[in-house]
């Protein structure tokens, strides 16, 4: 992402970027929101738009999506000033790049036979069924079906009534409260079963329409006192059986980035997490350290829940590195009738849309150094 401040504050022309074959009557017209691209640019008087991209040697893309997927039960109570602190140093910090997406959801697995069902593993199961992460992402209308659903001790928690499921680090709810923080309450009821890698791959098998924006780079972060899928077997049969059962499905890191790539059109994904190294609040050693095998299988980034109460200098590292692409998507900033030219280089260059058509994806390999890309369309 370092690289990302440098490549706008250049023209166009310091890099080589051809102006195609469409004349150079157009005039910048800003970054928006929802596009990659380095420079947007429009043809007054018509409907044509320009818009300029580097891809390959390590370039970053502005377009990056955090999803915290994070653990909500009663043994968070051990770590849970910590946890707040963190995040708390988080929302009053700029650690987000400007055009970041935030979303959040929660580790309670969903019986695999019926989605809409708890896993036989799951605990407490009249309050956590309402739990507002419970197979999909926490927003405002779910927390207020979740208060109004539970005993008032737990309602209690959720103080801040939240916002729409994907916002921006810096927005704020109906009550001004920051949305990260809202999303964030923690109910901390003793559910048991804390198994993020599953709930995480359920909630891609079970979303429908991508999870992730088209181009962005997708970063899922773990955020537990324990490690998947959070309880150890002990003696019980049933209990037994419902470990096994999840840990004999649980996804590693090679699973998910293949899940990802089948149903999602991002420019690269990377897992990360906020987990213990030590049994700092919960045994966790039947299974091992999931979540920190996890991160080192795709190079991501570990920070120890048990002594770490600035999440800041975490999300900046996973910036630097999670954002870097690793497939060449482009990101478009408006949705395109009809795509005129893709040049890299200068050189036409062959490529698809992707299903929602907000993005190009170029099918020539992955470059070493860094190159040109124009997108001409209507």
């Amino acid at each position: 992402m370092m690289l990302l401040p440098f490549l706008i504050a250049c023209a166009p022309s310091e890099f080589g970027l051809s102006s195609t074959d469409f004349g150079d009557d157009f005039v910048p017209v800003g970054l928006p929101g929802d596009g990659s691209a380095i420079q947007v640019e429009a043809e007054p008087d018509s409907d044509l738009v320009r818009e300029s991209f580097v891809l390959g040697g390590g370039v970053s893309t502005p377009l990056v999506d955090f999803l915290f997927v994070v653990d909500d039960s009663a043994s968070m109570a051990n770590v849970v000033k910590r946890f707040q602190d963190g995040f708390q140093a988080l929302v009053s910090s700029n650690a987000f790049p400007s055009r970041a997406r935030v979303a959040v959801t929660s580790m309670i697995p969903q019986d695999p036979t019926d989605p809409v069902q708890l896993h036989p593993a799951v605990q407490v199961r009249p309050i956590v069924a309402h739990h507002p992460g419970f197979g999909g992402l926490v927003d405002a209308d779910r927390i207020a079906a979740f208060r109004s659903r539970i005993p008032r001790k737990v309602a209690r928690r959720f103080k801040e009534p939240g916002c729409a499921a994907w916002f921006a680090p810096d927005d704020v709810d109906a009550q001004g409260d920051p949305c990260l923080l809202a999303h964030t309450q923690l109910a901390m009821v003793p559910f048991i079963a804390e198994a993020g890698l599953t709930a995480f791959e359920q909630l891609l098998l079970n979303t429908e329409g991508a999870l992730f924006r088209s181009g962005a780079a997708a970063n899922v972060i773990f955020v537990s006192d324990t490690h998947d899928p959070g309880f150890a077997p002990g003696r019980d049969a049933s209990r037994v059986e419902a470990w096994n059962d999840l840990v004999d499905h649980q996804p590693d890191f090679a699973s998910l980035d293949a899940l990802v790539a089948d149903t999602q059109t991002v420019s690269s994904f990377r897992i990360h997490a906020i987990a213990p190294r030590t049994a700092c609040s919960e045994r966790w050693s039947a299974a091992g350290p999931v979540y920190l095998d996890a991160v080192e299988a795709n190079d991501g980034v570990f920070l120890d829940i048990c002594t770490a109460d600035d999440y800041a200098p975490f999300i900046q590292d996973i910036v630097r590195r999670g954002s870097v692409m690793q497939s060449p998507v482009l990101a478009l900033s408006r949705s395109p009738s009809e795509i005129l030219a893709v040049t890299r280089d200068g050189e036409p260059a062959p490529y698809r849309v992707s299903g929602d058509g907000r993005a190009v994806l170029l099918s020539e390999g992955w470059p070493t150094q860094p190159v040109n890309v124009q997108v001409v369309y209507r």
